[in-house]
């Protein structure tokens, strides 16, 4: 069989379900997140600056990309090699329960079964992959992060709920 790819980015294009920046609400650890983006920005304040109150309400408190992005850029003692190595253990945890918590999000990723799952940037009617090349963006060890953390919630997702996701298309 063919591999199958899906396309992906941020609302109102096709799949975009699958975005951070979709609205998805849902809840972790007694905290309320608009979306996948607003839970990074906040785990990453946790991690770096969490004695920033006045931050941590600000970024739970806005409605806006915008302000969150501009949040973000208020955290202090980022250390990015720090943050490369949590990063993919906490955006998987927000993506699970974005998940769990919402059925028809639920459905639609369970629906993409086996495809692989790309972040990609539409430009004159095609996708344009963030990096390189399809197959790069698949292995590449930094590549296609985003697309990565969903197969594997996907998979985990399957997992639990006891489904095969090698049926045909």
């Amino acid at each position: 069989m063919d591999k199958i790819y899906i396309y992906f980015w941020m609302p109102p294009h096709p799949n975009s379900f699958l975005s951070n920046y979709y609205p998805s609400p849902f809840n972790k650890d007694n905290k309320y997140f608009l979306n996948i983006r607003q839970f990074i920005i906040y785990n990453k304040l946790k991690l770096f600056d969490s004695d920033n109150f006045i931050l941590e309400k600000k970024i739970l408190e806005t409605t806006f990309i915008k302000e969150m992005n501009d949040y973000e850029k208020l955290i202090k003692n980022f250390d990015q090699k720090i943050w490369d190595e949590k990063k993919y253990e906490i955006i998987k945890s927000g993506l699970i329960e974005k998940f769990l918590q919402n059925e028809v999000l639920k459905k639609k990723l369970l629906l993409t079964k086996k495809s692989i799952i790309i972040e990609s940037i539409p430009k004159n009617g095609n996708w344009i992959t963030i990096s390189d090349t399809v197959e790069k963006d698949f292995i590449g060890k930094n590549n296609n992060f985003l697309g990565k953390a969903l197969m594997d919630v996907r998979t985990f997702m399957s997992e639990i709920f006891d489904l095969e996701l090698d049926l045909d298309f």
